[in-house]
């Protein structure tokens, strides 16, 4: 077995300082494992690890560069765990965080007092394959249209579409401009 295997490209100014490659000459479809394998018996230290890169004097390119562009099964990049997968770090206190547990509940969470932001170039669907529920616990929401706002609900019965200030001072507030607030039913109002 080799142990301790050092490679250094201090003179390095172009190429990689290690290349694995397994290229066979025939039977590639019958190839099984991986062309690098890392493993640890490392435990509990919180410094320990198996896998590390570090570019910190890069200023342009990919620290990491993965490309499975022929793939049409599989996963380019899986990462199992019980605990968090994945976590992006500014620095020490600024970071977030994927979790993925069991029955595929998902949580994106960030450090600190941050704040997370989606933006889409061509917007933000939820819910396109089928109809979800949408669970939003805020203390304060503010919806901001450029264009109108349209609540929509296809449930029969009179709580279709529910408003509900339900502190017993609360109120609901509403108003229009000089084109009015235009109410049309076929039942009552009351």
């Amino acid at each position: 077995m080799i142990e301790n295997v050092e490679v250094a490209g201090t003179a390095l100014t172009s190429g990689n300082a290690l290349n694995v490659s397994v290229a066979p000459s025939s039977g590639a479809g019958s190839v099984t494992g991986y062309a690098a394998a890392f493993s640890t018996t490392a435990s509990s230290h919180a410094s320990a690890g198996c896998a590390s890169f570090t570019a910190n004097s890069l200023t342009t390119g990919n620290a990491v560069y993965i490309s499975a562009s022929s793939m049409n099964g599989g996963n380019a990049l899986e990462i199992e765990s019980t605990g968090i997968q994945q976590k992006w770090s500014y620095d020490s206190d600024s970071y977030a965080t994927m979790t993925v547990a069991d029955s595929s509940n998902t949580t994106l969470t960030t450090g600190e007092t941050g704040s997370l932001t989606l933006h889409g170039g061509g917007g933000i669907n939820i819910g396109t394959t089928s109809d979800v529920a949408v669970d939003i616990d805020a203390s304060t929401l503010e919806i901001d249209a450029s264009d109108k706002i349209t609540i929509t609900s296809s449930k029969d019965g009179a709580a279709a579409i529910v408003l509900s200030a339900s502190n017993t001072a609360g109120g609901i507030d509403i108003d229009a401009g000089t084109s009015g607030v235009d109410l049309d039913t076929t039942g009552q109002v009351n």
